[in-house]
């Protein structure tokens, strides 16, 4: 028979079995909490022998870095995440306490946090390391891609009549701009108070009142701007008479 004295902290079968003419038979122990206990095996023909068995904390042996693979575009961030893997199975976040490093900070850099950022197109291979143990993953960084769009001149006014050229902007993920006028797709919301054209953005005053003009652009990103439309200010066309004395009465039309 086998017994603990603590099966809390240390945990053994009931029994093993000692092959015919065996001196010696293993058996597992099993570490449960941190702790002491005695091991005793016995009693056996009289005799039983004991040993101690000291349980410690849980040790680090695996370092694992999220996502192990990741794509971003020129600007763009990623956050990693660096993972401990214990003798016990659990497991712990590291991220905070491992030092992070970039085999290329031309591409991307990475922060005491697991914050990578893409400066320029490339691969890089990002490590984290924990005490005597290390972990990699590789980072893509690609062309700049679209992050939002503008619409301008924001909320114009225009008279009857008058027409006005509207302009998308878009904002890539390294803060660069271009024009993609061309390729959004504009509307008005009113198009009695105001139409535009689509591809091209220009836009004619039909009649007083508001209307809200949108682009949207074919990646999904939209922008928005309202136009006011006014009556024009009255103008002079005649008069009558076109001459007199002074305090004839004139007529303005």
């Amino acid at each position: 028979p086998l017994s603990s004295s603590d099966p809390l902290s240390v945990e053994v079968p009931a029994s093993i079995t000692v092959p015919a003419g065996a001196t010696s038979a293993p058996f597992p122990v099993i570490a449960r909490t941190e702790g002491s206990a005695t091991v005793t095996a016995g009693p056996l023909n009289g005799t039983s022998q004991q040993a101690t068995v000291t349980v410690t904390p849980p040790e680090l042996v695996t370092l694992v870095i999220t996502p192990p693979a990741p794509t971003i575009a020129k600007g763009q961030t990623q956050q990693f995440m660096a993972t401990g893997i214990f003798t016990d199975g659990s497991t712990q976040d590291l991220t905070g306490s491992a030092a992070w490093s970039s085999s290329d900070e031309a591409v991307a850099t990475i922060t005491s946090g697991g914050l990578a950022t893409g400066l320029r197109e490339g691969q890089v291979t990002l490590t984290a390391t924990v005490g005597s143990l290390t972990a990699t993953a590789s980072l893509t960084v690609t062309a700049p891609i679209l992050a939002s769009i503008v619409v301008s001149p924001p909320s114009p006014t225009r008279t009857v009549g008058e027409t006005l050229q509207f302009q998308a902007v878009g904002t890539l993920t390294d803060g660069t701009t271009q024009d993609v006028t061309p390729l959004v797709t504009w509307m008005s919301e009113n198009p009695a108070v105001a139409t535009i054209t689509s591809p091209g953005g220009f836009a004619t005053a039909l009649a007083p009142g508001m209307t809200t003009i949108t682009a949207t652009h074919p990646e999904g990103f939209t922008a928005t701007t309202t136009l006011t439309v006014l009556v024009p200010p009255p103008t002079v066309t005649s008069f009558t008479p076109a001459s007199g004395k002074v305090g004839t009465l004139v007529t303005l039309t």
